[in-house]
């Protein structure tokens, strides 16, 4: 502790010098910057009090967006608590925040919450995270792949039915959630979804969105044309916009299988460089109406467009 000692002290100083106090309130340097010291009780172990107590020593740091001391504070927790998991991706995260996006994955890749028998949802979405931002490509589909199979062998955190994030990203006109099926989801049988948050209709609550689906109707020429494929259980795709929510329309198709993320992600991002829908005056009055069942049209003539 006393290795950390001018850590802490710099890390209060920016925080008094950030955040003004009232004269009758407590000092920066109080129990109101550090957390209180958390105690053993009934539902929670010493091993774990004594964890949550030295990782707190970062807390100055991580409200002063001085991440690069927080990493070191949780580095240095690491050498009590090697293999804990939440010390891990706690350290993993401040390493993403202070830039090191490549030194956080042996992080992540140490939590025992990576591991096929546990919780691993949070792990899992930081790796995949990492790969996009490093370009690394092949070890995000594989991450990927590993978390559809965990959500299919029973991983609680990874719904295979109600899927689960695994990228959120703002493009400076949108700002996108991806949600994963690893169970093919709906109608239209939906692998991702990507949900449009700026275009949501204020009246509805309506998210417009664009899937990556696979219609059962598209599935007859798919066994023709692959039949080997087909007989294995693969499947043509196809990108589908859904503006509203009684509309939809055809952007794009894969008749030759499933996509890869990457190229779904930049087929995506080409067509949000203008809104999908339009945009709502926030001082509108909203109709008392409700919107009628989505049909299915297409937007365009040439789908490949």
């Amino acid at each position: 502790m006393q290795k950390l000692l001018p850590i802490l002290l710099a890390s209060t100083l920016c925080l008094a010098q950030q955040t003004p106090t009232p004269s009758n309130s407590p000092s920066p340097s109080s129990a109101a910057v550090t957390p209180p010291k958390v105690v053993p009780g009934p539902e929670m172990s010493e091993y774990a009090a004594n964890r949550e107590n030295a990782l707190a020593a970062a807390v100055p740091a991580e409200r002063c967006h001085d991440y690069e001391t927080a990493l070191r504070i949780y580095l240095k927790v690491l050498e009590s608590y090697p293999n804990d998991a939440r010390a891990l991706n706690i350290a993993g995260e401040a390493a993403v925040k202070a830039g090191h996006i490549e030194g956080s994955i042996p992080l992540f890749r140490r939590s025992p919450l990576a591991g096929p028998s546990r919780d691993s949802w949070s792990v899992r979405a930081s790796l995949m995270w990492d790969f996009i931002h490093l370009d690394r490509w092949q070890d995000f589909e594989t991450e990927r792949l590993d978390a559809r199979k965990a959500s299919l062998a029973g991983d609680r955190t990874l719904s295979p039915d109600n899927g689960y994030p695994i990228e959120v990203f703002g493009t400076g006109n949108e700002f996108i959630r991806v949600i994963e099926f690893p169970n093919l989801h709906g109608r239209y049988h939906t692998r991702d979804r990507f949900l449009l948050y700026e275009e949501k209709d204020p009246c509805t609550g309506f998210i417009p969105h664009i899937d990556l689906e696979s219609d059962d109707i598209d599935q007859v020429n798919f066994a023709k044309e692959h039949p080997d494929q087909a007989a294995a259980g693969h499947r043509s795709f196809s990108l589908d916009a859904y503006p509203t929510a009684n509309s939809q329309g055809l952007l794009k198709f894969y008749p030759d299988g499933e996509p890869t993320y990457q190229t779904v992600r930049a087929d995506v991002l080409a067509r949000t460089k203008q809104p999908l829908a339009p945009r709502h005056d926030p001082g509108a009055t909203c109709p008392n109406t409700v919107p009628p069942q989505s049909q299915r049209i297409s937007s365009s003539s040439n789908p490949n467009t």
